[in-house]
């Protein structure tokens, strides 16, 4: 039999004392319930309704309960340990566990009952443990909603980093903190690479453009294309590439799209672009596609040809005036008469020469009267022009 549950009304009883008393009775209750059930009931219930769940049913529940936080938990990659308001280790993952074991930093339980806080103060020679202890008793005490920080944790054979992150378990009491350790190992040797790439890119000369073709925006340019385009990185990155360009951002996609379904690299293209001076300046264009993951990205290479194409230029009007030379030479050799001698310099330095026009003129020495006495590409406007020229008022 259980003993009476009414203690209204006793005198000298406190209520400590009344609590225990309580405790000591549902104990004896529930023991009684479980004797009567034979252990095949879970809930029983009153008269009047209400009902009561037997201890058995209640710890099969909390330990379902617990069952599937713990493989809720081992299913995730992160290092989780879960912290009472202390700062002890209550439960591991079995992420925790593996690494511990691995890294020889605590027996195979993962460390429960360790003090986190306590391992962190007397962690020496990490310079972040005391950054981390500070803000794992700043989540724990509620003064803050979140803490986290990125370490380097490296082995004997490699490098590795990690994210710690450490959040309160209940926002409205102080039950403790969960601390997670992420690997971002791979995102940081990404950020190395492309770190890389980047001061490879603005080491060349030419002017680099990374567009994405999604959201047709830049994604990186180089230093050359910010002093090509004399704009600082940022105000270049704002920009759009059909901005940029000054053409309808329609007609870009469309040689961007059909620059992806070629699946070659675009022929170099010669432009003639005005800077911001006025100045003219020869330019390159090449342009690529580059697949990256699930998204393309436009290449855009500029080298600035104006030097090139002066001195081609150059080297053009060198060689025509060569040719030009070898072939009067040859007609001097070949023609005697004065008149097909000078028409025939005339024409040759038109065709071979690349001059738009050609004439010969005389003056007599005497009278100082000059005239035109052969010429190509010259109408008859022009030819009175010449004559003018060779008079004595225009001689001088």
């Amino acid at each position: 039999m259980t003993r009476d549950l009414d203690i209204n009304g006793i005198d000298g009883i406190d209520q400590s004392e009344e609590i225990s008393y309580l405790i000591t009775a549902l104990h004896e209750i529930s023991e009684r319930l479980q004797d009567l059930t034979v252990g095949e009931v879970d809930t029983v219930a009153d008269s009047e309704g209400r009902t009561f769940m037997l201890r058995h049913a209640q710890d099969n529940m909390r330990h379902i309960k617990e069952d599937r936080q713990a493989a809720i938990l081992d299913a995730l990659a992160p290092q989780i340990a879960l912290l009472d308001p202390n700062g002890r280790v209550v439960s591991v993952n079995a992420a925790w566990r593996r690494f511990r074991r691995e890294n020889a930093l605590a027996s195979a339980d993962g460390g429960l009952g360790l003090n986190y806080l306590t391992a962190c103060d007397h962690a020496g020679s990490a310079a972040q443990a005391s950054q981390v202890a500070a803000g794992l008793r700043a989540v724990l005490t509620g003064d803050t909603k979140t803490f986290s920080i990125e370490y380097a944790y490296h082995s004997p054979t490699e490098q590795r980093w990690f994210r710690l992150t450490a959040t309160p378990l209940s926002t409205d009491r102080q039950a403790g903190a969960v601390v997670m350790h992420t690997d971002i190992t791979d995102r940081k040797h990404d950020e190395a690479a492309l770190l890389r790439f980047r001061a490879a890119m603005d080491a060349t000369a030419d002017a680099i453009y990374l567009v994405d073709r999604d959201s047709m925006r830049f994604v990186h340019v180089n230093d050359a294309a910010c002093g090509m385009q004399e704009l600082s990185r940022e105000a270049l990155l704002a920009m759009a590439p059909s901005d940029l360009l000054r053409t309808p951002s329609s007609v870009l996609e469309r040689v961007y799209d059909d620059l992806i379904a070629g699946g070659t690299p675009a022929p170099p293209l010669e432009i003639l672009r005005v800077r911001k001076n006025g100045a003219t300046a020869w330019v390159e264009l090449r342009r690529h596609a580059m697949r990256s993951v699930d998204s393309w990205t436009i290449v855009t290479l500029v080298r600035d040809i104006t030097e090139r194409k002066a001195k081609d230029d150059r080297i053009r009007r060198l060689s025509r005036m060569e040719a030009m030379s070898s072939r009067i030479n040859e007609l001097i050799v070949r023609v005697l008469d004065r008149d097909t001698l000078f028409d025939g310099a005339c024409r040759i330095a038109v065709e071979a020469g690349a001059f738009s026009c050609a004439w010969i003129g005389s003056i007599d020495v005497r009278s100082g009267i000059g005239g035109v006495v052969a010429s190509h590409g010259v109408d008859t406007l022009a030819r009175e022009a010449m004559v003018l020229a060779t008079s004595p008022a225009a001689t001088g």
